[in-house]
């Protein structure tokens, strides 16, 4: 009967010692699947924050191209309204000399009538 008994106590410690192992190894697995969860959020939110700045750096860059052109068009339109400036302004002095030299003519014309 002791012998029984003894047994019977060895089974149970053995069948409680099975079961604090296996809840053990459920453990472990758990703290594994939540460690991999993690550093694959990890993972990932440094691969969204990658991305991200790689996006901005991009628009950065189309940004700058784009105000480069706007600014090379402004100073190529500035150029074609400065030539456009000077050209008139010759054009008008010009004319005054032609006028004054037209009014130098017809004032000796005169002269050479009388």
């Amino acid at each position: 009967k002791l012998r029984r008994q003894a047994e019977a106590e060895k089974r149970r410690e053995e069948a409680k010692k099975e079961k604090e192992e296996k809840s053990a190894m459920l453990t472990n697995k758990a703290e594994d699947i939540i460690r991999a969860r993690s550093e694959l959020k990890e993972q990932k939110k440094r691969e969204n924050l990658q991305k991200q700045m790689k996006k901005d750096a991009e628009e950065e860059k189309r940004r700058e191209a784009r105000e480069k052109g706007l600014l090379e068009a402004y100073e190529r339109i500035s150029e074609k309204k400065r030539l456009k400036k000077e050209e008139e302004d010759r054009l008008a002095a010009e004319l005054r000399k032609i006028k004054l030299q037209r009014e130098y003519l017809n004032a000796d014309k005169s002269q050479m009538e009388k």
